[in-house]
């Protein structure tokens, strides 16, 4: 059942209180500076308190530039708990993009790091008429107007009440899309981390920080710090994922739990990270992208850490399945590849992706979700774009999306799987399948290949013929592209469309 509106409204309350128990205590460490919980209550109340002269009070639509920085925290505190939307914006896209992106969605105010305001940027929020705060580069403030002075009333009117959230997803295989995510949603998504965590209900301070570095601008990101904050947590704020700095927080701190995606953990493998720097962690938890099962195995096995594989998805903002301590103990021996059980409330169903038949145990087919908690009692189902199977015990395998299978010539092409051979060449550390278009087959499959440090690079004609070992003939990729690094986006997943662009 979704919260009732008394419910949602004393989720964002409880935040409140937190900064209220020891306004001194610690509650942001970021580039060697401390912030307390009364600075950063302060930060919120000013940012509340000038878009409210500039006449932006809620329902209203407010563009942030994301980066992973303090003031960035205080401002999406200061939008939720004010009813305001906050649009996501990526601070990481080229100057003339975002001038472009602030034009299609004048917003009503923007906010941003004094980084992003550069004198384009300031002049298209003028001629857009929007309200502009610019806060000091890796600090809570003080806040200078930029852009337009002021509104008399939200463009969208009352079209954005209830919704806390337009956020971009990931890009991963194509432009990010906007998404809308409501008060209640967001609500029951953190409520649901807190009991997955054993968390009391009780407002309380925490000693031991979490180590953020995922992306503000991406769920995951955002979802992380909001739980921090909720349980009065402190955050260690990394602008991007480091080795040495993760490790060194986890060092300092005795952090118990931290999370970990496929990419950072290859990094900690790959700096052959000494197991007693890492020994106060209790788990580590991994999500965002798939894991491949050797590198789980490699891990675990080097410094004896349970992976907690999670899977979730940007609409519910928060874990639809995940792996817990005991379920690790008892089933990761035989359910390794897994990402977990349903959490909570939330059912799932594998089905026909043509007849929309549910399918038996153990067959794969287009995965459909149904968080009943977060949508409300008379929710449907809820189709994703991943192929997925389920087995006798509700564990849940994710066999790759819908949109990674190509047509050539009437053959169907994993290209998830073409890219799991391939990485079993040992001079292969990552690889990724695309789909060229064909005039003759519709589609071809390409591969880009990310060549592993310390070993002999293959040619293009060895990785074809360890191809020809494994795959039938039509799966095979017709060009390989043998690269440094593969093209990422900021959340560290390969980014498909630069991959495609590598063929251009």
């Amino acid at each position: 059942m979704s919260p009732t509106q008394s419910g949602v409204e004393s989720f964002f309350r409880h935040i409140e209180t937190i900064w209220t128990l020891d306004p001194e205590a610690r509650a942001i460490e970021f580039g060697g500076q401390t912030f307390t919980w009364g600075e950063l209550r302060s930060a919120v109340t000013t940012i509340d308190e000038m878009l409210a002269e500039a006449g932006i009070g809620p329902a209203a639509a407010v563009g942030v530039l994301l980066r992973n920085r303090p003031g960035m925290l205080a401002a999406l505190l200061a939008l939720l708990l004010s009813d305001r939307c906050i649009v996501s914006l990526s601070p990481f896209q080229p100057e003339g993009d975002l001038q472009k992106e602030l034009r299609e969605l004048r917003p009503d105010a923007v906010i941003a790091d004094a980084q992003d305001w550069k004198d384009g940027t300031v002049r298209a929020a003028r001629e857009a008429g929007i309200v502009g705060l610019c806060l000091p580069d890796g600090r809570l403030g003080p806040l200078q107007r930029v852009g337009h002075l002021g509104r008399s009333e939200s463009r969208r009117g009352r079209e954005l009440a209830g919704t806390a959230l337009e956020i971009l997803t990931s890009g991963t295989t194509g432009k990010p899309k906007r998404i809308r995510i409501g008060r209640a949603t967001m609500a029951d998504a953190i409520l649901d981390g807190t009991r997955s965590g054993g968390q009391s209900a009780a407002p309380s301070l925490k000693t031991t920080p979490s180590v953020m570095f995922a992306p503000l601008m991406h769920v995951s990101g955002m979802f992380g710090a909001l739980l921090s904050i909720y349980e009065g947590r402190p955050i260690v704020l990394l602008e991007k994922f480091s080795v040495e700095q993760w490790v060194a927080a986890i060092k300092q701190h005795r952090v118990r739990f931290s999370s970990l995606p496929p990419t950072p953990m290859s990094m900690v493998l790959e700096a052959d990270v000494p197991r007693e720097d890492l020994a106060s962690l209790i788990a580590v938890r991994a999500g965002t992208a798939p894991l491949p099962p050797e590198t789980q195995r490699r891990f675990e096995a080097t410094y004896g850490i349970p992976v907690l594989v999670q899977y979730g998805a940007t609409e519910w903002m928060g874990g639809l399945a995940g792996w817990t301590l005991e379920d690790h103990r008892k089933h990761i021996a035989t359910k390794l590849g897994s990402v977990g059980r349903a959490r909570g409330d939330v059912r799932l169903r594998v089905v026909d992706a043509d007849s929309g038949r549910e399918l038996p145990v153990g067959e794969i087919g287009v995965l459909e979700v149904l968080p009943r908690q977060r949508l409300g009692a008379d929710a449907s189902w809820t189709r994703t774009s991943d192929l997925a199977s389920l087995d006798a015990d509700g564990f849940l395998y994710i066999h790759g999306r819908v949109d990674d299978t190509i047509i050539r010539g009437g053959f169907k092409v994993d290209t998830t799987a073409v890219a799991a051979v391939l990485m079993q060449h040992p001079g292969v550390k990552d690889a990724a399948v695309v789909g060229l278009s064909d005039e003759r087959l519709g589609q071809i499959p390409v591969a880009a290949v990310e060549l592993r440090q310390g070993v002999a690079a293959p040619t293009e004609e060895e990785l074809r013929a360890h191809a020809h070992q494994h795959l039938s003939p039509y799966q095979i990729p017709v060009r390989f592209k043998l690269v440094a690094a593969l093209p990422r986006t900021v959340s560290m997943k390969i980014s498909r469309p630069d991959v495609l662009a590598l063929f251009a």
